[in-house]
Protein backbone atom coordinates (compact mmCIF):
# COMPACT_ATOMS: atom_id res chain seq x y z
CA UNK A 1 0.00 0.00 0.00
CA UNK A 2 1.48 3.15 -0.59
CA UNK A 3 1.77 6.12 1.67
CA UNK A 4 -1.13 8.19 3.43
CA UNK A 5 0.62 11.33 3.79
CA UNK A 6 0.47 14.40 1.82
CA UNK A 7 3.03 16.77 0.93
CA UNK A 8 2.10 18.56 3.59
CA UNK A 9 3.21 15.79 5.93
CA UNK A 10 -0.25 15.86 7.45
CA UNK A 11 -2.51 12.43 6.64
CA UNK A 12 -4.54 12.14 3.59
CA UNK A 13 -8.09 12.86 3.92
CA UNK A 14 -11.09 11.42 1.90
CA UNK A 15 -13.97 13.50 1.53
CA UNK A 16 -17.03 10.69 2.98
CA UNK A 17 -20.16 10.70 4.94
CA UNK A 18 -20.25 8.38 7.81
CA UNK A 19 -22.02 7.58 10.74
CA UNK A 20 -20.51 8.26 13.39
CA UNK A 21 -21.20 6.99 17.43
CA UNK A 22 -19.27 8.63 20.20
CA UNK A 23 -19.82 8.63 24.03
CA UNK A 24 -17.40 10.39 26.47
CA UNK A 25 -16.62 8.75 30.07
CA UNK A 26 -19.00 10.69 31.68
CA UNK A 27 -22.04 9.47 29.48
CA UNK A 28 -23.23 5.81 28.94
CA UNK A 29 -25.50 6.78 25.74
CA UNK A 30 -23.98 7.48 22.49
CA UNK A 31 -24.34 10.70 20.26
CA UNK A 32 -25.03 10.41 16.81
CA UNK A 33 -22.99 13.07 14.67
CA UNK A 34 -21.96 13.08 10.93
CA UNK A 35 -17.85 12.11 10.18
CA UNK A 36 -16.15 13.86 7.23
CA UNK A 37 -12.85 13.94 6.07
CA UNK A 38 -11.40 10.99 6.97
CA UNK A 39 -8.05 9.71 7.34
CA UNK A 40 -6.37 7.31 9.18
CA UNK A 41 -5.29 9.65 11.56
CA UNK A 42 -8.79 10.87 12.75
CA UNK A 43 -12.01 12.44 10.96
CA UNK A 44 -14.04 15.58 11.85
CA UNK A 45 -17.48 14.95 13.14
CA UNK A 46 -20.37 17.87 12.40
CA UNK A 47 -21.93 18.65 15.83
CA UNK A 48 -23.69 21.72 17.39
CA UNK A 49 -22.21 20.25 20.45
CA UNK A 50 -18.69 19.73 20.38
CA UNK A 51 -16.80 18.46 23.22
CA UNK A 52 -13.87 19.95 24.62
CA UNK A 53 -10.31 19.82 23.44
CA UNK A 54 -8.47 16.75 24.96
CA UNK A 55 -11.97 14.93 25.49
CA UNK A 56 -11.35 11.06 25.49
CA UNK A 57 -14.47 9.58 23.32
CA UNK A 58 -15.27 5.76 22.51
CA UNK A 59 -15.99 6.29 18.47
CA UNK A 60 -17.72 3.69 16.54
CA UNK A 61 -18.60 3.98 12.98
CA UNK A 62 -19.59 2.07 9.64
CA UNK A 63 -16.51 2.96 7.15
CA UNK A 64 -17.17 2.70 3.29
CA UNK A 65 -16.44 0.04 1.73
CA UNK A 66 -19.46 -2.42 2.24
CA UNK A 67 -18.82 -3.95 5.60
CA UNK A 68 -21.41 -4.46 7.92
CA UNK A 69 -18.96 -4.42 11.44
CA UNK A 70 -18.23 -1.45 12.67
CA UNK A 71 -14.62 0.05 13.02
CA UNK A 72 -14.33 1.10 16.56
CA UNK A 73 -11.94 2.59 19.24
CA UNK A 74 -10.73 5.52 21.11
CA UNK A 75 -10.09 9.31 19.72
CA UNK A 76 -8.85 12.55 21.60
CA UNK A 77 -10.72 15.55 20.25
CA UNK A 78 -7.90 17.83 18.82
CA UNK A 79 -10.15 20.73 17.56
CA UNK A 80 -13.38 22.27 17.94
CA UNK A 81 -14.53 25.00 15.18
CA UNK A 82 -15.60 24.89 11.50
CA UNK A 83 -14.02 22.07 8.69
CA UNK A 84 -13.56 23.51 5.48
CA UNK A 85 -17.40 23.20 4.10
CA UNK A 86 -18.07 25.62 6.89
CA UNK A 87 -20.05 22.78 9.44
CA UNK A 88 -19.39 23.16 13.48
CA UNK A 89 -17.99 20.69 14.95
CA UNK A 90 -14.85 18.58 16.40
CA UNK A 91 -11.52 16.75 14.96
CA UNK A 92 -11.03 13.59 16.71
CA UNK A 93 -7.82 12.30 16.30
CA UNK A 94 -7.52 8.52 16.93
CA UNK A 95 -5.31 6.85 19.90
CA UNK A 96 -6.98 3.37 20.29
CA UNK A 97 -7.81 1.10 17.29
CA UNK A 98 -8.15 -2.16 17.53
CA UNK A 99 -6.33 -4.66 14.70
CA UNK A 100 -9.33 -5.15 12.81
CA UNK A 101 -10.75 -1.59 13.00
CA UNK A 102 -7.43 -0.36 11.83
CA UNK A 103 -7.47 -2.27 8.61
CA UNK A 104 -11.12 -1.71 8.20
CA UNK A 105 -9.78 2.34 7.98
CA UNK A 106 -6.31 1.62 6.38
CA UNK A 107 -8.36 0.00 3.47
CA UNK A 108 -11.54 2.61 3.16
CA UNK A 109 -9.19 5.24 3.13
CA UNK A 110 -6.81 3.84 0.32
CA UNK A 111 -10.27 3.25 -1.63
CA UNK A 112 -11.09 6.32 -0.98
CA UNK A 113 -8.38 8.01 -2.55
CA UNK A 114 -9.02 6.77 -6.10
CA UNK A 115 -10.24 8.80 -8.27
CA UNK A 116 -9.97 11.83 -5.62
CA UNK A 117 -8.41 14.97 -7.39
CA UNK A 118 -5.53 16.04 -5.44
CA UNK A 119 -6.14 19.19 -4.80
CA UNK A 120 -9.02 17.66 -2.65
CA UNK A 121 -6.26 15.72 -0.21
CA UNK A 122 -4.67 16.68 2.71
Amino acid sequence: MGSNIGDNGRALRVPVSVQVEYRSGERYQFTVGQGTDLSTSGLFVHTDEPKQVGSMLYLRMALPGGSKELAEGFGRVARVGLDTGGHRGMAIQFIHLDERSNGMLEKAVASGLVGVPRERLG
